[in-house]
């Protein structure tokens, strides 16, 4: 059996880390979120400390285009950066 060699770019790499990075970052925010859910009962405290989790990753430049658009496409937050 022949072990094949792969060849990756730089370009392909850096997309494949950058990929990594915004995928924990989201599911770090989704831990957040659940946590927060089992903690709190009332839908509007939820609702506010999910935003502030929101506020807190954007504040520290943790949220990029590719973060948000997951968020998005999860029907988590709007176009705004509002939870629904």
């Amino acid at each position: 059996m022949k072990k094949k060699k792969v060849i990756l770019t730089k370009k392909q790499l850096n997309e494949y880390i950058s990929r990594k990075k915004n995928k924990k970052i989201f599911m770090g925010i989704l831990k957040e979120f659940k946590k927060n859910s089992k903690n709190l009962n009332d839908l509007k405290s939820i609702k506010n400390a999910n935003q502030s989790i929101l506020d807190l990753y954007e504040h520290r430049n943790l949220i990029n285009n590719d973060v948000k658009n997951m968020l998005i496409e999860y029907k988590l937050i709007d176009s705004n950066n509002k939870i629904l």
